[in-house]
C-alpha cells in the first residue's frame, strides 16, 4: 500500500507539494510551537504575567500553526479529480482554515503598533492593556473569523487550477474575497509600513539627539575640566576645597549622565534592530503571496518558477520568528557563559538551562560582558533615553 501510494504521488501530482512544502511547514510549526513554549515556560518560572507583546507573540505564532497546517494540508485535501487524495469537504476545510489562519498578518500589524505606542507615544503596558489591546485581538481574530464563516456558508472555496490548492472562487465571489481577503492583506502591509517608518524616525531623531548631546558634554567636560585647573592650582584653602568639591560633584554628574545616556542609546539601537528583522520576516514571506493573489484577481496567472518561489517563503514565517526571537537569547547566553561553545549556549537559549560548574563559574566572573537587550527592553529604553537627555541637558 505504501509503495502504491508513493507512485501515485510521483505520477499524477509535483514531488515539491509533498515533499518541499511539508518540510518546510514543519519548520514553521516546530518554531512557533516552540515560541509558545518558551514564553509560556519563562512566565511561569519567573512567577510573572505575560505581556501585551508576548500576548500578541503568542497570538501570532498560534494562529501561524493554524496558516501552516492549512498550507500543509493543502496538497492532500484537493479533491482527487485534481490530483489530491481528498474531495470537496476536505478542500472547503482547508480553505476555511487558511483563511482563518490570515489572522497571523493582521497580528504582524499589532505588533507593529504596540511598539509605535509604546516608542513613539510612551503608552504603559497597563493602560495599552485595558484601552487597546481588547480592541486589537477583537479585529485580528474577529474579521478573518467572519470572513471564514462567510466563504463556508454561500460556498465560496473552491481548488484552484492555477496554484492547485482550496481558496475563493475569485471569478464569482469576487466581493467577498476583496471584503474578507484582499482588503485584510492590503491593510496588514499598510499599517506595518507605517508604523515602522513612524518607529524608525523617532529612534533615528533620538539617537541624533543623544550622540549630539554626548558631544557637547564632553567638549564641555574638557573644557570645564582644564579651565578648573588653571584657576585652582591649589586646594588648601576652604574656599578652594568647595570650589574643587563642586566641579568635581558636577563633573561626575555629567559623566554619569552621559554614560547612562550612551548605555541605553546602544540598547535601543540593538532592539529597533530585532523589531527590524521581525518585519523583514514577515515582508520577505508574504510578499510573493501578495503579488500571486493580484495577478489572480487581474485574472492572469504568475509562473512556475514564481509559484515555487511562494511555496518557499511563505510556510517560513514561523521558522523565522523563532530564529529572530531567540537571537538575544542566544547573545546573552553567549555572554553570560563565555567558556560555552556555541552549540552549548544555543541549548542553553533552547531549553533554558541554567546549571553550570564551579570551574565554569570562575571563568565566568574573569569574563563580564554586557547582556545584550531583549525584546522587552525596547519599553524602558526609549523612556530612560529621553529621561538622560534632559538630566544632561540640566547638567
Amino acid at each position: 500500500v505504501r509503495v502504491s501510494f508513493i507512485m501515485t504521488i510521483t505520477k499524477e501530482v509535483p514531488v515539491q507539494r509533498f515533499v518541499t512544502v511539508p518540510i518546510l511547514c514543519s519548520l514553521s510549526f516546530l518554531g512557533s510551537s516552540l515560541i509558545l513554549y518558551h514564553i509560556i515556560r519563562r512566565a511561569k518560572s519567573n512567577n510573572v504575567k505575560i505581556n501585551p507583546q508576548k500576548r500578541m507573540l503568542c497570538c501570532l505564532s498560534g494562529f501561524d500553526i493554524i496558516f501552516t497546517a492549512a498550507l500543509l494540508l493543502q496538497a492532500f485535501m484537493i479533491p482527487k479529480s485534481e490530483g489530491g487524495f481528498g474531495n470537496t469537504a476536505t478542500c472547503q476545510t482547508v480553505a476555511f482554515l487558511q483563511e482563518f489562519g490570515f489572522a497571523t498578518l493582521l497580528y504582524n500589524s499589532a505588533l507593529s503598533v504596540y511598539y509605535l505606542c509604546k516608542i513613539r507615544f510612551g503608552i504603559q503596558d497597563q493602560i495599552f492593556a485595558k484601552r487597546v489591546e481588547p480592541w486589537i485581538h477583537c479585529f485580528c481574530v474577529g474579521w478573518p473569523l467572519t470572513g471564514a464563516i462567510c466563504g463556508l456558508a454561500v460556498n465560496a472555496y473552491q481548488e484552484t487550477g492555477a496554484t492547485q490548492s482550496c481558496f475563493w472562487n475569485i471569478s464569482k465571489y469576487n466581493s467577498l474575497f476583496w471584503i474578507f481577503s484582499g482588503s485584510l492583506i492590503f491593510i496588514s502591509f499598510a499599517i506595518v509600513l507605517i508604523a515602522n517608518v513612524l518607529v524608525f524616525w523617532h529612534v533615528k531623531n533620538t539617537i541624533i539627539r543623544v550622540q549630539s548631546h554626548s558631544i557637547l558634554i564632553r567638549m564641555a567636560s574638557e573644557q570645564f575640566s582644564g579651565s578648573s585647573n588653571n584657576n585652582n592650582p591649589n586646594s588648601s584653602s576652604l574656599g578652594g576645597r568647595s570650589i574643587s568639591r563642586t566641579s568635581s560633584s558636577r563633573r561626575i554628574t555629567r559623566t554619569s549622565s552621559l554614560a547612562s545616556a550612551e548605555a541605553q542609546y546602544n540598547r535601543t539601537k540593538a532592539v529597533f534592530v530585532q523589531s527590524l528583522l521581525y518585519v523583514g520576516s514577515f515582508f520577505v514571506c508574504y510578499i510573493p503571496a501578495v503579488i500571486n493573489y493580484f495577478v489572480l484577481v487581474a485574472g492572469g496567472r504568475v509562473g512556475r518558477e514564481f509559484r515555487h518561489y511562494m511555496q518557499i517563503l511563505v510556510p517560513l514565517q514561523g521558522f523565522f520568528n523563532f530564529c529572530i526571537y531567540l537571537r538575544p537569547i542566544y547573545k546573552r547566553c553567549r555572554s553570560q557563559f563565555p567558556v560555552e561553545s556555541r552549540m552549548g549556549a544555543f541549548r542553553r537559549a533552547l531549553w533554558g538551562e541554567k546549571k553550570i560548574t564551579a570551574k565554569r563559574a570562575a571563568t565566568n566572573n574573569e569574563k563580564q560582558h554586557e547582556s545584550p537587550p531583549d525584546d522587552d527592553d525596547l519599553i524602558e529604553a526609549n523612556d530612560e533615553i529621553l529621561k538622560n537627555c534632559d538630566s544632561i541637558e540640566s547638567a
